[in-house]
């Protein structure tokens, strides 16, 4: 189990686009009754795996992602230069009763088990990174792409157990990585998604992301969304 997220990691200073400024925490809705944040471990690995699968197959995704890829996947990520992959969980006793039951135990106790609400993965990126994706995926604008100047950050993935969804998770978790970023000197957040994904854009519109005029061959709704941090 990794160490607890320090206090000053769950609080946002103010933050904006332009001279318009925006206190992070102050948008927030209040987070699920007894969520923890804190760093992922190897050991998280198996639970956060369940998050990335299940929220991938909803809509607008779809996808049946390969679980074995995808567990390797997660732990790459975690090798990257200055990751931080924070998890939210919550206390379960439900989950904890459940198996008892599975187990053919006895009952006993309420015992609360902790369970995976959703993960956050953020680090640095620079430039030419995200150019090389743009070039994979996108045609090129007449005018070329976008210029996202000063050191800039990306969020490799954000996800949200659809059974935990609306109930703030994502909203804490995006207050954590965006602080997380500021402390490396990031200038410029950007993440990749599509319009298709409507709980998704809310929360991005949300903190103040913008479309970036990049888009995807396979689903033109799809592309880059960016955020500016004062």
């Amino acid at each position: 189990m990794g160490p607890a997220l320090p206090r000053s990691s769950l609080i946002s200073v103010p933050w904006g686009r332009g001279t318009r400024y925006v206190n992070i925490m102050a948008h927030m809705t209040p987070p699920p009754a007894g969520l923890t944040l804190r760093d992922a471990t190897e050991s998280d690995v198996p639970a956060i795996l369940r998050v990335y699968l299940d929220a991938y197959a909803q809509p607008p995704w779809n996808e049946q992602n390969d679980p074995t890829r995808s567990a390797d996947y997660l732990r790459w990520l975690m090798t990257q230069p200055d990751m931080s992959l924070v998890m939210a969980s919550a206390q379960d006793m439900q989950d904890a009763q459940d198996q008892d039951a599975h187990d053919g135990n006895p009952a006993g106790p309420a015992q609360l088990t902790p369970v995976v609400l959703g993960f956050a993965a953020v680090s640095p990126r620079p430039y030419d990174h995200f150019v090389k994706d743009w070039n994979r995926m996108a045609d090129r604008p007449s005018d070329g792409w976008p210029a996202v100047p000063g050191k800039l950050g990306y969020v490799w993935e954000i996800a949200v157990h659809p059974n935990a969804q609306r109930r703030g998770t994502g909203r804490a978790l995006m207050t954590v990585a965006i602080g997380r970023l500021r402390s490396h000197g990031v200038e410029r957040l950007l993440l990749r998604s599509s319009e298709r994904a409507d709980a998704a854009i809310a929360l991005y519109r949300h903190f103040g992301f913008e479309r970036l005029p990049v888009r995807e061959r396979v689903d033109p709704l799809a592309g880059p969304w960016m955020l500016t941090l004062p």
